[in-house]
């Protein structure tokens, strides 16, 4: 394809295409921080089964925090759940969200006996 010469009305046309995707951004955002609002004020309790010293047998895995993120009426992939690893054992955790690329909410975890 070679390129065409700029005129008014393909100007025109870059122009409106150039703040159509730029609403459509700023939509996105909105979103995700309206999102942001409501997740940061849900807290999921986790009950795990426990051995000694509080240790879960097994994890809590970012796929078990989507599924009960789901339970709560939050559809979130758990690809943007932010777990440097599992969680192992009883307690409270704040665990990062990553809503959108500038937009990041954290969710309480409570993850008690079984």
């Amino acid at each position: 394809d070679l390129a065409l010469p700029l005129n008014s009305q393909k100007n025109k046309k870059l122009e409106s295409e150039k703040q159509r995707k730029i609403a459509q951004v700023q939509k996105i955002k909105k979103e995700a921080q309206e999102l942001k609002e409501r997740i940061s004020m849900v807290s999921i309790t986790i009950p795990a089964l426990t051995q000694e010293e509080d240790k879960l047998y097994g994890s809590i895995t970012s796929q078990d925090l989507a599924n009960a993120l789901k339970d709560e009426g939050f559809d979130i992939d758990k690809s943007i759940i932010m777990m440097d690893e599992p969680i192992r054992s009883l307690g409270i955790y704040e665990i990062p969200v990553r809503l959108h690329t500038e937009v990041s909410a954290k969710i309480k975890v409570w993850v008690v006996k079984k």
